[in-house]
C-alpha cells in the first residue's frame, strides 16, 4: 500500500482472504504441502460464507495470492486450481521456473 499498488479496500480483501487461508491450512503450513483436498477444504470453507459470484472473486483472489507466493518464494511444485473439484477435471500443477 505505501508504494499506492492497492487501495485500502483491495487490501482489506487480501488481508480477509488470507486470515481464512491461516485458518483453513494453518498457521505454519508449508506452501508445498499443499494438497487438493486442502484446496477442497478452502472451497467448502468459502461457500459457507459467499454465494457464487463471492466464492468465485474468493477464488480468484486465492490464485493471485498464491502467484505472489511462487513468484517471491521460490517453490518447487505446488497443487493449485483445485477449487473447483470434479470428476472430469483434474488438479492443475504449477512448477516454478
Amino acid at each position: 500500500m505505501e508504494k499506492g499498488e492497492l487501495v485500502q479496500r483491495t487490501f482489506g480483501d487480501y488481508q480477509r482472504i488470507t486470515d481464512r487461508h491461516i485458518k483453513v491450512f494453518g498457521k505454519n503450513r508449508v506452501v508445498s504441502d499443499l494438497q487438493p483436498k486442502d484446496f477442497a477444504a478452502l472451497r467448502t470453507e468459502i461457500s459457507k460464507t459467499n454465494g457464487l459470484v463471492a466464492l468465485n472473486g474468493e477464488v480468484n483472489t486465492t490464485k493471485v495470492v498464491v502467484n505472489f507466493a511462487i513468484k517471491n518464494q521460490p517453490v518447487d511444485q505446488i497443487v493449485i486450481w483445485c477449487l473447483y473439484p470434479s470428476a472430469t477435471t483434474s488438479c492443475r500443477m504449477m512448477s516454478h521456473p
